[in-house]
C-alpha cells in the first residue's frame, strides 16, 4: 500500500503574502532574460549599424560610426547608472568596463574612418 502524498499547502490569500510568494518563486524566462537590463540597447544600435553598414557601400562607414556611438553609448551608461541598474553592461568593475567600451568605441571609429571605399 502507497503512503498518501502530502496536501498541497494553501494559497496566499492577501496581496502582500502574493508578492511575497512570487519573489521567491524560481525566475522564469522573461526575468532571466530582464537580467541583461540595458545591455539590449547597445546590442540593438549594434545590429542597427550593421545593417545599415550591409545594406549599400556607400553606408558603410555611416553604419561603423552608429556601432561605436551605441558602444559609446554603453560606456556611459555603464559610467552613469548605478549598479543594480546596469544589467549585462556590468562585467568587472567599473572603471575597467567604462575604459573597455570607451576604447572599443574609439577603436570602432577608427577602423570605420580609415575604410576607403
Amino acid at each position: 500500500m502507497a503512503a498518501p502524498t502530502p496536501p498541497d499547502p494553501p494559497a496566499p490569500a492577501t496581496p502582500v503574502a502574493q508578492v511575497a510568494a512570487a519573489a521567491v518563486a524560481p525566475p522564469t524566462r522573461w526575468r532571466r532574460l530582464r537580467r541583461l537590463g540595458l545591455w539590449y540597447a547597445v546590442a540593438a544600435g549594434s545590429v542597427f549599424g550593421l545593417a545599415l553598414s550591409a545594406w549599400s557601400p556607400q553606408s558603410v562607414r555611416v553604419g561603423g560610426y552608429v556601432v561605436a556611438a551605441s558602444l559609446a553609448l554603453g560606456g556611459l551608461l555603464r559610467a552613469v547608472r548605478p549598479q543594480p541598474r546596469v544589467g549585462g553592461l556590468a562585467v568587472r568593475r567599473r572603471w575597467i568596463d567604462v575604459f573597455s567600451w570607451v576604447g572599443l568605441a574609439v577603436a570602432v571609429a577608427v577602423a570605420f574612418t580609415l575604410v576607403r571605399l
